[in-house]
């Protein structure tokens, strides 16, 4: 789950750390002004103020995407599927980032459906979960259903997908804008696109979209 947007209004970290420096801001420039009389000293410090007020303007009214905190009323949210997930392959990623307990059950499953009984779980879950939240009021956005179980090849490796259930692990969102990351595991290499019509949809609104760059996750790079 992805928190989107909380309610405006709210103590917004960024809102409350520049109100707090504007208080200090103005309790220097004074101390200043007793101790030194000295009108260019005053200057100098209101124009830094005024510089900060404006490279911390607060987020347009009509940007669907503003979260600053963790605690604010929770307005809009982005929760997974579960639905066509696969194991991952047992690449040399997954070695690294798994327990050895589990090694054989990638070994044995990579690249196949999740068990159908677990995934019908999980799935009953998450639906019972976003149901909850529209009964609070928030509003749902889903990534759309892919299917994971598709070999794809790039010119450095290939694999099958995974799912896309962890948008937190993808997506991150800071202030108005949604900062999408690469994934570490070749599996979810292109676990983006399951996001990309909710992302366009907050860009042209207004929402501000970074991507960062995305590994080539050739052999040569993991010590093996």
């Amino acid at each position: 789950m992805l928190r989107v947007r909380c309610l405006r209004g709210g103590s917004r970290g960024a809102e409350a750390a520049h109100y707090i420096g504007w208080r200090l801001g103005r309790a220097f420039t004074g101390w200043v002004q007793r101790s030194l009389q000295s009108t260019q000293a005053a200057t100098a410090s209101q124009n830094t103020f005024a510089a900060d007020d404006k490279a911390t303007s607060s987020v347009p009214k009509d940007c669907p995407v503003c979260s600053y905190n963790e605690w604010d009323p929770l307005e809009e949210v982005i929760v997974g599927r579960a639905e066509n997930a696969c194991v991952p392959p047992f690449s040399v990623e997954v070695k690294a980032n798994t327990y050895e307990k589990y090694w054989g059950f990638y070994q044995k499953f990579g690249g196949q459906s999740f068990p159908k009984d677990h995934v019908k779980k999980a799935i009953a879950e998450i639906e019972e979960m976003c149901n909850i939240l529209k009964r609070e009021g928030v509003i749902v956005k889903r990534p759309d259903p892919i299917d994971w179980s598709v070999k794809y090849k790039t010119p450095d490796f290939e694999s099958t997908g995974m799912y896309a259930a962890m948008p937190r692990d993808i997506l991150l969102v800071v202030g108005n804008e949604i900062i999408e990351a690469p994934m570490a595991w070749r599996a979810r290499f292109f676990e983006y696109r399951a996001y990309r019509r909710i992302i366009k949809d907050y860009f042209n609104c207004g929402a501000k979209w970074t991507t960062a760059p995305k590994p080539t996750m050739a052999d040569e790079l993991y010590d093996q």
